[in-house]
């Protein structure tokens, strides 16, 4: 029944001012209540009712002479807060319907076979189009993610995310507003009810992780089990592709829980030199656990949609060896290490070349050439006139941020091993 739904979304929806904690059973129902007074008062039958029959009952509320003299304005504005509530689920549950379908659409890309998460093959056909997926689009959902962090850091409200998402995304207000809430529950650890796609699912928290790292799985996954109940409670369905999703946290929570002990003593061992400088072999050992960690993984995913699963330069696949590479070097700096904007999605053998500085790229996308590059290596790694990195399709802060993190990966190889950098050599 729709009050039964409305009370549960209460529930996963919205906060005590008091507590800070999710609304309880009996608050929830104190809005079930106030919705029943309105009906009994009015004779309409306000459950069923759709947005608009809602504010005439509520009009009719505050107009009629009759009822305005045996009800205190306070009751009436009780009633008229929990209306606008109700309202805002109807609108929700009217946008989910398109994500039960979707839900369905993107578990046909999930993997089959049992495996933990969802595979790059199947995401990289996800995102190029040669599988259908949810309707949204990665720049969407990145576009939803950056909004909603604002909204739940407090920069924000929720209305200017909504209407900024409308307008520049052309998304409509009840999906903005589904993707919103999902996104802020997922980062709060708390449960949702609205359904929504696998691959929404999955880049929400990839994004999380890319900016919160290992410390955020278990919020995740308390969010996730929270929805899973409530799918099957509610429809009988817990959607494959969110359960694979949690399966795979929790995976990557134990993991990182046996590594915990090796990254305190790698931590602990004594500087390189006198200097204090970073011992190196400590640095090694830990980016080698970073590497195989939840923060590298969400890392990869994040470039292989930014980059249609392609080479950031050579715009084909390469026979899956891709590499994702930093752009300002995984031990200069911890808080870039999951930012998207910090990474390419380069071919190995450019991967390699950049790591070492030996090319690097312009203001202006061109690959430049390091003074220490070998003629001979350059020709057999593949680089020549005219490489570029393919980042038209990229919004103009990403590209300003790109752009910033390739200035310190060229200053750094400039000062630490004087790299100087010209355009490939033109052909013999």
């Amino acid at each position: 029944m729709p009050f039964d739904d409305f009370r549960a979304w209460l529930q996963t929806r919205y906060t005590s001012e008091t507590t800070g904690r999710p609304l309880s059973r009996a608050a929830a129902g104190d809005y079930v209540s106030r919705l029943r007074k309105l009906s009994l008062l009015t004779g309409r039958d306000v459950e069923n009712a759709s947005g608009d029959e809602l504010d005439s009952f509520l009009k009719l509320l505050s107009t009629n002479a009759g009822l305005r003299q045996r009800i205190p304005l306070k009751v009436v504005d009780d009633v008229a807060v929990a209306v606008r509530r109700y309202r805002e689920f109807l609108g929700e549950a009217a946008a989910s319907t398109e994500y039960q379908v979707e839900n369905e659409v993107v578990d046909s890309v999930t993997p089959r076979d049992g495996s933990e998460e969802v595979t790059e093959e199947a995401l990289v056909e996800s995102v190029t189009g040669r599988t259908r997926s949810a309707k949204h689009k990665p720049e969407q959902f990145a576009a939803a993610c950056e909004w909603a962090e604002q909204v739940v850091d407090g920069h924000k409200t929720r209305a200017e995310a909504i209407a900024a998402l409308v307008e520049e995304q052309g998304m409509n207000a009840g999906s903005a507003e589904v993707l919103l809430n999902n996104y802020r529950c997922l980062r709060l650890g708390q449960g949702f009810s609205s359904p929504m796609s696998a691959e929404a699912t999955q880049y929400f928290v990839d994004s999380i992780v890319d900016r919160f790292g290992a410390e955020s799985i278990p919020g995740l996954m308390t969010s996730l089990q929270g929805y899973v109940a409530y799918a099957v409670a509610q429809w009988g369905n817990p959607s494959k592709g969110v359960v694979r999703i949690l399966d795979a946290l929790r995976g990557q929570f134990i993991a990182s829980e046996a590594w915990s002990s090796l990254v305190s003593a790698a931590t602990a061992l004594p500087p390189s030199s006198p200097e204090e400088s970073p011992n190196l072999a400590a640095s090694e050992i830990l980016r080698e656990i970073w590497v195989r960690g939840p923060q590298h993984a969400a890392f990869r995913r994040e470039l292989l949609r930014r980059w249609s699963g392609s080479c950031s330069v050579h715009g084909v696949p390469c026979n899956g060896q891709l590499r994702a590479s930093h752009i300002v070097a995984w031990r200069l700096d911890e808080s870039l290490r999951g930012d998207v904007n910090n990474g390419l999605l380069l071919s190995s053998p450019l991967d390699a070349l950049f790591d070492q500085g030996l090319i690097s790229f312009a203001d202006d996308g061109n690959l430049l050439e390091s003074d220490q590059l070998q003629r001979e290596t350059a020709l057999h790694f593949g680089v020549r006139p005219g490489l570029r990195l393919r980042w038209d399709h990229l919004p103009d802060p990403a590209l300003q941020a790109i752009r910033a993190n390739l200035a310190l990966h060229r200053a750094f190889h400039f000062s630490g091993q004087q790299h100087r950098y010209a355009p490939p050599a033109s052909a013999p």
